[in-house]
């Protein structure tokens, strides 16, 4: 708060909350530690708004100026510093699939809208398990909290200006009463996207998006969903302080009781944020009011917990990076979170020391404000800057396939009969060869065209994500446009066959689209669903590099999934039979012919993850391709 010394049970509080967090990721038992963000959302409203108010009654404007010069030098070097560290830490300690995913939330960061990027780009929610492998996830809540520090005050003024003119009783309860009804259309929208999308707007919103299912991340993500959290804050602030000790003890019981609950009571499947986080929100404002009086019973003004908050920001910042590289690099440790977010605490007492406090509150840096713009830009165009220099891409056979790098899983399906788009042509061709299909598909684009090359024809390929019999059902129209196409010679089919509850149905359903091909004098080469293989994408790169054994697959595991896929085949070779004349391709036995199978051969990976090959596995199918491509022209 300024120049106002912070009141140390508040900063107790920030070191509840961190610890909350920390406990969470730490994989400790505590499955709502997620929750101590809220409580962080909650202090920060407060104290800005005390900052604030302080500020209006001293001189009688806001200072909206000094206000963001100050969150400025108070923010974003630490932010900077972490980012600028953990980018290149990442080409070491981070699998490739978080390092790329986690160098876009950085990039986000920097400018403050990692919150948004995380709700538009990577829908499938905070508690993911995918997502949980990106080392600047928590991020998430820095820039909602830097949005919220940039909206707050400008509301505030508005709704200061509103009410100033009203005598002092009338307009504290009117502005009061603006700020809660702000709150409470944040709290219903927080609801309505966490429990239901039947309330509108809602509803209208994501018919638009087509996009419903994201609903939930876009209330956990958002800043609208989220601003009656500070907002409570803010009422808190305004609010007469409590006196006497017992009911400030009260307040404390029940405060402390409510975040214990949260934090053992909920986990990532809760309906949160929604109403649950009230509970939170909640606890938070009466732990605040407990200790507002003086005299009142403080325990959170203890010199420990103090310590602690006041390194809560930089803590918070450096321990799920650290933690991330630690899993990353040793999976099976499973103390290792717990070391890392040690290592975190002392790291933040390093940068608390020697970049908060000297930047916060050095001469140099409060003397001028073109010194605290400069230093702002800088730390937002280095980090823009490294995340760009930094990236990394795989080996080249384990880059992601032509099929999406071309944007093909993407293209309408009337894609399969233009000549601009997903079309690689041969002079003099014979025909086309169509692939079609869903990732399984996908990832043999690389061997698929140079066979088709080799066999005299052009190759068309149009792919969709997903199992292509189960949540496709335009299926069908590519199929006409293929039959209409008087150039299609072949299909090579390539999907992920699901353990369906009624198989019978699968067998019927794909043997039925192979059949109208083949009444259109068009030949299928199927391919075999693969089996599970090892996970490159998955390992962190100072294993992949030096101890790439450890990425792969387990030979337990392997024969596990061998067995599995036998089964599976014998369910493909009945559907086949059903539509006799067509041709099948096995992978595995092309790639893994021997037990355990091997993803790592002659030091190239044949797998690019579990459940898809890489671009060299592709290429190395490229002569039975080819043969079986030959035999069906010749058909």
């Amino acid at each position: 708060m300024s120049a106002i010394t912070p009141r140390s049970d508040v900063q107790g509080l920030r070191a509840v909350a961190v610890l909350m967090v920390v406990f969470y990721h730490a994989g400790l038992p505590l499955p709502g530690g997620f929750t101590g963000v809220d409580v962080f959302f909650v202090i920060s409203g407060f104290v800005i708004t005390m900052a604030l108010r302080r500020h209006w009654v001293t001189t009688g404007t806001i200072g909206l100026g000094r206000f963001y010069l100050r969150r400025a030098r108070r923010l974003l070097p630490a932010l900077a510093a972490m980012i600028v560290v953990v980018v290149p830490l990442s080409l070491v300690f981070s699998t490739f699939d978080a390092r790329n995913q986690g160098y876009e939330t950085a990039k986000s960061a920097s400018i403050f809208i990692a919150n948004i990027e995380l709700m538009l780009f990577r829908p499938n929610g905070y508690f993911t398990a995918t997502e949980q492998t990106n080392p600047f996830l928590h991020t998430w809540s820095l820039s909602l909290e830097e949005q919220i520090y940039f909206v707050i005050p400008l509301v505030l003024f508005a709704l200061w200006w509103f009410t100033k003119r009203l005598t002092r009783p009338v307009g504290t309860a009117a502005f009061i009463g603006l700020v809660l009804i702000v709150s409470a259309v944040s709290l219903w929208l927080s609801y309505t996207l966490t429990t239901t999308r039947d309330a509108w707007p809602v509803n209208r919103v994501f018919d638009v998006l087509e996009n419903a299912d994201t609903a939930r991340s876009y209330a956990f993500y958002s800043p609208a969903t989220r601003l009656w959290e500070f907002l409570a804050g803010t009422v808190l602030a305004l609010l007469p302080v409590i006196r006497g000790r017992v009911v400030s003890a009260v307040l404390f019981v029940f405060g402390l009781g409510g975040i214990v609950y949260a934090g053992l009571m909920f986990n990532g499947q809760s309906a949160f944020p929604g109403v649950l986080a009230a509970i939170p929100v909640g606890s938070a404002m009466l732990l605040i009011a407990s200790g507002g009086a003086a005299g009142s019973i403080a325990p959170l003004s203890n010199r420990v917990f103090v310590w602690l908050g006041d390194r809560s920001y930089s803590w918070y910042l450096w321990h799920w990076p650290l933690i991330q590289f630690t899993r990353a690099t040793f999976p099976e440790f499973r103390y290792g979170p717990i070391l890392a977010s040690v290592a975190g605490l002392g790291v933040a007492a390093f940068s608390y020391r020697f970049i908060e406090e000297p930047i916060r509150h050095g001469a140099f840096w409060n003397r001028y404000r073109t010194t605290t713009l400069g230093l702002a830009g800088t730390c937002i165009a280095v980090p823009l800057l490294l995340t760009t220099v930094f990236r990394h891409e795989p080996t080249p056979e384990l880059d992601v396939h032509i099929d999406v790098t071309t944007g093909c899983v993407e293209e309408p399906w009337d894609t399969l009969t233009s000549d601009f788009a997903c079309f690689w042509q041969v002079p003099n061709a014979l025909g086309d060869a169509v692939l079609i299909g869903d990732s399984q598909a996908g990832h043999l684009s690389e061997g698929f065209i140079e066979a088709a090359h080799s066999s005299g024809l052009n190759a068309r390929i149009v792919t969709r994500t997903g199992s292509f019999f189960l949540v496709h059902p335009d299926r069908d129209y590519a199929a006409n446009l293929v039959i209409g196409n008087p150039d299609t010679k072949v299909v090579v089919l390539g999907q992920l066959t699901p353990f369906w509850d009624d198989i019978e149905a699968w067998k019927s359903l794909s043997s039925s689209y192979i059949a109208r091909l083949n009444n259109a004098n068009i030949p299928v080469i199927f391919t075999h669903t693969i089996r599970k293989g090892g996970s490159p994408l998955e390992c962190a790169t100072i294993r992949f590099r030096w101890l790439p054994n450890t990425c792969e697959i387990e030979p337990l595991e392997s024969a596990e999934s061998g067995a599995e896929m036998s089964t599976l085949h014998s369910h493909e070779r009945d559907m086949l039979a059903l539509v006799p004349g067509n041709f099948t391709l096995d992978i595995n036995r092309v790639l893994c012919p021997t037990e355990p199978c091997v993803s790592l051969q002659n030091d190239i990976w044949l797998w690019r993850d579990p459940s898809h090959i890489s671009i060299a596995g592709a290429q190395l199918l490229v002569p039975q391709l080819a043969d079986l491509m030959n035999m069906a022209l010749s058909r």
